[in-house]
């Protein structure tokens, strides 16, 4: 199913509540049509008898802005959902920080996980983030990349968390539609397939031999690039492609720049 057409994909969004004992307490679950982000369905179920050594957001539990409620123990909520999953022949689950929900459903790990986050909180994927922000060389916000900061810089309007399984879950789904990515763009977010990584590397990589023709006139000294590890820096030296000198701060590192470019470490900054 990798790189076919995605018009008219389902996938689902999941969120999970854990007790103080960091046990699953509460699951949310969307599926929706990633060519209109329209929910064809939504699971919500409380565990028992989980839910009742209390938790951070045990109050929580009930405001599910109308979703219907159900009490269930851990084996039947996960039936359920697999069930769900596979009568809409879902293959990808999406989550915020996926890698919290994914050690907390064991049981879901044959479906194909991807972090939202990923996405979301790099400079490099998401343009919609602001450049006055501080990032790390990584490119990872260095602070406040968490859903309620970031669906607020998305929506351009104060958002507080609801904490509840799954009104979390319709809200990372609603930050995948104002990041109006590609389907392919999340692959970088797989946390159990190499697979899909290698796949969005691949995809990256043509993008840019198209867009940047990996021609030397496309650059000179005094450039300013953004760089996937090193972040931002200024060309020093261009004289050879594939030794350029880059300034990144107080230090200047030699780059195979038509590899960088190829492979999406890369872009020029405007």
């Amino acid at each position: 199913m990798i790189g076919c057409d995605h018009m008219g994909r389902l996938f689902a969004v999941i969120d999970t509540e854990t007790t103080w004992y960091d046990r699953v307490m509460s699951i949310g679950i969307v599926i929706a049509d990633y060519s209109d982000y329209s929910i064809k369905e939504k699971l919500y179920y409380v565990i028992k008898p989980e839910y009742k050594e209390g938790g951070m957001f045990s109050s929580q539990l009930k405001k599910s802005r109308g979703t219907k409620l159900d009490v269930l123990s851990r084996k039947e909520a996960i039936n359920n959902i697999k069930k769900m999953l596979d009568t809409y022949k879902v293959d990808f689950i999406f989550a915020y920080n996926a890698n919290f929900d994914y050690k907390h459903l064991p049981e879901l790990a044959s479906y194909l996980w991807i972090d939202i986050m990923r996405i979301a909180a790099y400079r490099q994927y998401n343009d919609k983030l602001p450049h006055n922000l501080e990032y790390c060389k990584t490119g990872r916000l260095k602070t406040g990349y968490g859903v309620e900061p970031i669906y607020s810089i998305l929506a351009k309007k104060r958002y507080v968390e609801y904490h509840n399984a799954i009104c979390d879950a319709e809200d990372e789904m609603l930050i995948m539609m104002m990041l109006n990515k590609e389907f392919e763009d999340y692959y970088i977010g797989a946390i159990n397939s190499n697979i899909l990584i290698n796949k969005f590397k691949e995809t990256k990589k043509e993008e840019n031999k198209k867009k940047n023709c990996i021609n030397i006139n496309n650059y000179k000294c005094g450039d300013v690039i953004l760089h996937e590890m090193y972040g931002k820096g200024v060309i020093v030296d261009i004289t050879n492609m594939q030794l350029c000198s880059i300034k990144f701060g107080n230090n200047v590192k030699n780059i195979d720049l038509i590899l960088s470019i190829e492979q999406g470490y890369v872009i020029k900054v405007k």
